[in-house]
């Protein structure tokens, strides 16, 4: 290969690498909710910076497991209504792609842990 090739050559390889890094597999956060209270509730809704997530009813001590897509660095937040009307909300706070989170949905709030 002749030096006039090297150019060809390097462009070729930077938009392979474009290619990869736009179609490569990426990690879902993952953000498990609890019910933990006494109370049934209607639903929870996970807000993030690309959408959004939500689900129905979820009994009394049932688990629920919600995965969101991130681009690198995000943060979601979560709300949660209960069948009596009472409603919370709170911050998840800052994620990455991978990053799993277990929620504790209690009948005086929200409690967030990473796993």
């Amino acid at each position: 290969m002749s030096i006039r090739g090297l150019p060809f050559v390097i462009g070729l390889l930077c938009v392979g690498l474009g290619v990869w890094l736009l179609l490569r597999p990426r990690a879902d956060v993952a953000v498990t909710l609890t019910n933990e209270s006494a109370r049934p509730i209607v639903w929870v809704a996970l807000e993030h910076e690309r959408g959004g997530e939500r689900i129905d009813h979820l009994a009394t001590h049932t688990s629920r497991t919600l995965h969101f897509r991130a681009r690198g660095e995000t943060s979601f937040r979560l709300r949660v209504r209960f069948e009596d009307g009472v409603e919370y909300q709170r911050d998840g706070g800052y994620a990455e792609p991978g990053d799993a989170f277990r929620v504790a949905l209690r009948d005086t709030g929200i409690a967030f842990a990473r796993r």
